[in-house]
């Protein structure tokens, strides 16, 4: 149904708020406009800057020429859970780069991944080359994590994956080593396994020393305290304090 040409102006004469109202409404629904794209900006922000997560079908893909940090995690893990705004904010902040990348793991999702990178506890922060990546051991704020990711993810990682970000003598140890023979490798790996079994030694035994020192401080402290105790009538006083109090009471 068509309205009639005459009617259909008239309605528009009706409808049409003066001058005034026209710009007030304008400007109301400007701002409500805007107030919405930035709201949907914001969301659309918080979408894009959710951190990557790896699995075991695409850990290999992602990371390819890229230097890592990587959270592994559980989901009822509470420590990782306190840190994931921060983890997030910084995944925010390196979403696109060429180099560096965030990401993160689920451990109980993809426990053969996790295992074979020896990750024993959560959450377990590695970085740098991610077919052989290393250990983060500071601390887990926010500040804390940028600073050290502005440090370390903007380096190239020179591996036998990808060898383009190597330097020539990165490069000439790796052919040096491509050359050895399977018997040669493994001798390099016993050398560094025993003296790595020499310092897990020394490590035991300073470890035993210091425990052994504790014992012997706790008991020197235990041992003082009494003493006091003793000199002080401490446990009477206490005994009588305590009577007092419940006689006051009732």
């Amino acid at each position: 149904y068509t309205m009639p040409e005459d009617r259909e102006q008239k309605k528009h004469q009706q409808q049409t708020p003066p001058p005034s109202f026209i710009h007030l409404q304008t400007s109301s629904t400007m701002r409500q406009t805007l107030s919405l794209l930035s709201v949907f900006a914001i969301a659309v922000s918080t979408v894009q800057a959710q951190v990557p997560s790896l699995n075991e079908e695409n850990y290999d893909e992602m990371t390819r020429g890229k230097t890592v940090f990587i959270k592994f995690f559980t989901p009822w893990c509470g420590h990782c859970k306190e840190m994931a705004p921060s983890w997030e904010k910084l995944g925010g902040d390196w979403e696109g780069d060429d180099i560096g990348l965030v990401a993160d793991v689920d451990c109980d999702e993809n426990p053969t991944l996790c295992e074979s990178l020896s990750i024993a506890g959560y959450p377990t922060l590695l970085f740098g080359d991610p077919q052989a990546p290393r250990v983060y051991e500071g601390e887990r704020d926010y500040d804390s994590m940028s600073k050290f990711a502005k440090e370390h993810l903007t380096k190239p990682t020179c591996s036998l994956h990808d060898k383009s970000r190597c330097t020539p003598e990165e490069l000439a140890t790796i052919e040096r080593f491509e050359q050895m023979s399977l018997e040669e490798l493994d001798a390099v790996l016993d050398k560094v396994e025993n003296a790595t079994g020499v310092i897990e030694e020394e490590f035991d035994a300073q470890v035993e020393e210091f425990q052994k020192q504790y014992e012997a401080l706790v008991a020197k402290f235990n041992n003082k305290v009494d003493q006091m105790r003793e000199a002080e009538h401490y446990r009477i006083a206490l005994t009588l304090f305590e009577t007092k109090s419940q006689d006051e009471e009732l």
